[in-house]
């Protein structure tokens, strides 16, 4: 069985000085995807918050952070809007760290069509390819 995912103090301060987190910590029992599910609450609220516009009030932090349910999705179409969202990102922040994260993470769901590294946990089956790619060096990151 997978072991949960433990997350132990997370703070964050922004520039201005408010403190959005202190100290948090969660932990997210083995065999929960949340954000990736299928109805993930986390893809919804994303999915609203930059149709609606309101993204662009938001730092690049932030952004970034709200932009992952569309990098993390096995959708061709998210992986598409992931990709024009890290790009727009990029050219406002002038950083493309976030973006050739987002494109290795497209490149992974236009080769298989999903990302192989969580067919375990959702109980699929890999294919060969698969199994061939998870064993090559970089492949998990």
């Amino acid at each position: 069985m997978t072991p949960d995912l433990i997350i132990e103090g997370v703070s964050k301060t922004y520039p201005n000085g408010v403190r959005a987190l202190q100290e948090v910590s969660l932990t997210i029992p083995a065999g929960m995807f949340g954000l990736l599910g299928p109805n993930g609450a986390g893809k919804t609220t994303a999915i609203g918050i930059v149709d609606s516009g309101l993204d662009r009030a938001l730092d690049g932090f932030e952004r970034g952070f709200l932009y992952l349910p569309f990098e993390h999705a096995e959708d061709l179409a998210m992986q598409d809007r992931s990709i024009a969202l890290f790009t727009q990102l990029a050219h406002d922040t002038g950083n493309r760290a976030a973006l050739e994260w987002a494109e290795k993470h497209a490149a992974i769901v236009r080769r298989f069509g999903r990302y192989p590294h969580r067919n375990a946990i959702l109980g699929r089956a890999s294919t060969p390819e698969e199994i061939a790619f998870l064993r090559e060096p970089g492949s998990s990151f």
